[in-house]
């Protein structure tokens, strides 16, 4: 599994949510080896040809994994993940940024 979809599972693993309990959420895997993200059909859904992809039932289409926690850590579940205040959030996000900045980009942040 790629990095960005598996971010979004973890944060559902942290939460114990289910994907096969949720009835209003369809995962359709996506074959990346096979190119099926660069199809007409997928490119029409996310124009960057990204994984992962979650699409509201308005219509709205989340293209990006972290705007995809941010949207199930709200909906689902009874506690957030990723902080209940400003604060907390802001923590959370700064944590998550060193997490990338040292573990997939190996490098330190500048301050």
């Amino acid at each position: 599994m790629a990095p960005n979809p598996r971010k979004v599972v973890v944060l559902m693993q942290a939460k114990g949510l289910n994907i096969d309990d949720m009835d209003d959420i369809q995962v359709i895997d996506v074959d990346l080896a096979k190119g099926e993200h660069l199809t007409e059909e997928f490119t029409n859904i996310n124009p960057l040809q990204l994984l992962p992809v979650l699409i509201l039932d308005d219509g709205t289409v989340l293209n990006d994994s972290q705007a995809i926690c941010e949207y199930l850590d709200r909906v689902y579940g009874e506690q957030s993940i990723m902080g209940n205040d400003v604060v907390q959030r802001a923590q959370v996000g700064s944590l998550r940024r060193t997490a990338e900045f040292e573990v997939l980009y190996n490098t330190k942040p500048n301050n």
